[in-house]
């Protein structure tokens, strides 16, 4: 689950993977769901603390996504197990230790893919955050005053990206 440990796997993951799908027209489903721990700073080593989610966007036919909270994380996982392309799904440590709200009496809750999530509305400017550094962005706003909205990106596959509503924000804030 390390990402450092993708690299191993470079050529299946990327050429393999990524690209049946288009090689058959799109008629050939690749349901497959990659989980990909990150984790920095945590005394594992340098073998055992990269985060390759940036290299996954240049690598097509992949959707990829980051959640921020457990919720998030049980939603963008039933839908990444509902979808025909392969998606890895980045999970930062920092969460592992933490309690969140859990969607409840509903094992099939889904987010749907390529639904970005405004955490907080603001006027002056707009942030795009993923993962741990999406709370680290509400935290930076509110300290500083500034009146940021802040959107948790979710994906990051450019065919995921919420380009609406990145773009409602921008064109509310300027910025």
């Amino acid at each position: 689950m390390f990402g450092d440990f993708c690299f191993t796997a470079a050529d299946q993951i990327v050429n393999g993977v990524g690209k049946v799908r288009h090689m058959f027209g799109g008629g050939f489903p690749v349901p497959l769901v990659l989980r990909v721990r990150i984790s920095p700073h945590t005394g594992y080593g340098s073998q055992h603390s990269g985060d390759p989610s940036a290299l996954f966007g240049m690598f097509p036919g992949w959707r990829i996504v980051m959640p921020t909270t457990a919720f998030d994380y049980i939603g963008l996982m039933n839908s990444a197990l509902r979808c025909d392309d392969p998606v890895v799904l980045f999970e930062h440590v920092a969460f592992y230790q933490q309690e969140f709200e859990v969607p409840k009496g509903d094992r099939g809750f889904c987010i749907p893919l390529g639904s970005a999530r405004v955490v907080r509305q603001g006027a002056a400017c707009t942030i795009l955050a993923t993962s741990v550094m999406v709370q680290n962005a509400v935290d930076a706003a509110e300290e500083s005053g500034i009146d940021a909205e802040i959107i948790d990106l979710r994906n990051l596959d450019h065919h995921g990206m919420d380009w609406e509503t990145i773009g409602r924000s921008i064109k509310k804030t300027g910025c």
